[in-house]
């Protein structure tokens, strides 16, 4: 269940510390520059609701600005974030 310290990152093969997200407080620290990932940067804002079951391991969640779909069979082709806002 989301709260306000839960986050929500899609990622493939890399951990953290290895730099796909960006370090905008510290930039020397990061392995990844801010434009690396313009995606990281547009609000996904608050849950619309639990995450929904569509399919054997597959999940879609609604936010204020985009659907997440979490698709842990196929997680490169299968997952993937749709934003409904161009802002940011």
């Amino acid at each position: 269940m989301a709260t306000q310290s839960t986050f929500f990152t899609q990622t493939v093969w890399y951990e953290l510390h290895q730099g796909f997200a960006p370090c905008p407080d510290a930039p020397q620290t990061c392995a990844l520059p801010a434009e690396g990932y313009p995606m990281l940067a547009k609000p996904l804002g608050k849950p619309l609701g639990p995450r929904t079951p569509i399919g054997p391991y597959r999940w879609r969640r609604r936010f204020e600005h985009a659907v997440a779909i979490l698709d842990l069979n196929d997680p490169i082709n299968g997952s993937s974030v749709t934003f409904s806002t161009t802002e940011q």
